[in-house]
């Protein structure tokens, strides 16, 4: 009778980590594309024509009410 283990490992390591990181490349590589896809265009900013843009002057701050101080 043989023994069932045996010290040496039953397949080529390139047969285990072959499409471990085959898999795992092709995942970075559709998430990207979906991102870029369906994500990016909601990220940059939105242009604005010169009549709907909004005026560059900010508002002033509100002045601080003097009621009711004691």
């Amino acid at each position: 009778m043989q023994p069932t283990t045996s010290v040496t490992p039953r397949y080529h390591p390139d047969v285990i980590w072959g499409p471990f990181v085959l898999a795992l490349v092709l995942g970075l590589v559709i998430s990207a594309g979906l991102y870029f896809a369906y994500l990016w265009p909601s990220v940059e900013p939105e242009d604005l024509d010169d009549d709907e843009a909004a005026p560059a002057v900010p508002k002033p701050a509100p002045e601080p009410s003097k009621g009711s101080e004691g």
